[in-house]
């Protein structure tokens, strides 16, 4: 019986270790985040720019239609995906496989 407990000891560490792994998924959502936040920014900032010095009405009509597409096309794309709740859903978990591992771990030791 103590020879199955630790068996089953030894196999929740693995796994655990193997899940406490998940920070890198964390960091893989965060990137794709920032990946579709940044051009959002910076098409925003250069069509302030662009309604600040163009005269031709028709042009700034065209370019405030365009820009308008590409940042509700990105802004939709960041939520429909869920970025920042995937980043933030597997750092917490991350976090509690790692506790889990330590605590394994520890149990591991006093035998």
């Amino acid at each position: 019986m103590i020879e199955h407990l630790n068996v089953l000891i030894d196999d929740f560490n693995d796994r655990s270790f193997v899940y406490s792994d998940l920070y890198s998924s964390s960091s893989y959502y965060s990137h794709c985040k920032y990946i579709f936040s940044i051009p959002v920014i910076l098409v925003s900032s250069i069509l302030s720019i662009l309604n600040s010095n163009i005269v031709d009405q028709k042009q700034l009509k065209l370019l405030n239609i365009i820009c308008n597409i590409i940042i509700a096309l990105m802004m939709s794309l960041t939520n429909f995906f869920k970025f920042a709740e995937k980043q933030q859903s597997f750092k917490i978990y991350s976090a509690k496989f790692t506790e889990l591992n330590h605590s394994l771990q520890t149990q591991i030791s006093f035998k």
